[in-house]
């Protein structure tokens, strides 16, 4: 819940009278700072969800929003193209990075690169094959031959509408 300042007005105004209700919303707004995290369900883009997983969690202060969202592989998922996963509070722009893990079913974990858009993120491998580091599009093939139980890791902070 994003907290709404109350106009208060000095002595000897009676507009704004001490009440229960107003310390409560005061009292409200504190606790909203110690927020805890809620789950959503992001949506993909660049695969298909199949009997894989998708999960994710977030916490909004404010207009601040921190996320994290995972994408598990199952046997009948498949990863296909540039990669996207939903955020789940629209962000005002999509000026913003977010990092990414990507794990080959427990042979190895890559970083990946994260471009945040004003609902999802675009997710990119880290391509070294060349002097300069480069971020890839994912394939079915890119940055390995995806399997049951690989997995893309994103995490993020970003600034909502």
């Amino acid at each position: 819940m994003v907290y709404t300042p109350q106009v208060w007005q000095d002595f000897p105004s009676t507009a704004t009278p001490l009440s229960a209700a107003r310390m409560q919303h005061i009292e409200d707004g504190i606790a909203d700072l110690g927020a805890d995290w809620a789950s959503y369900t992001p949506t993909l883009g660049g695969a298909t969800l199949g009997n894989g997983s998708a999960t994710g969690a977030f916490v909004q202060i404010g207009k601040t929003v921190a996320f994290r969202a995972q994408f598990t592989l199952g046997s009948t998922s498949t990863v296909t193209g540039n990669f996207t996963i939903s955020l789940p509070v629209t962000a005002s722009n999509g000026n913003f990075v977010a990092t990414g893990t990507i794990e080959d079913s427990g042979t190895a974990r890559l970083p990946a690169m994260c471009f945040g858009q004003t609902t999802s993120v675009l997710v990119y491998a880290i391509g070294t094959d060349t002097t300069f580091a480069y971020f890839r599009p994912f394939s079915a093939t890119v940055p390995f031959t995806w399997t049951t139980g690989d997995f893309i890791l994103v995490s993020g902070v970003y600034q909502a509408v």
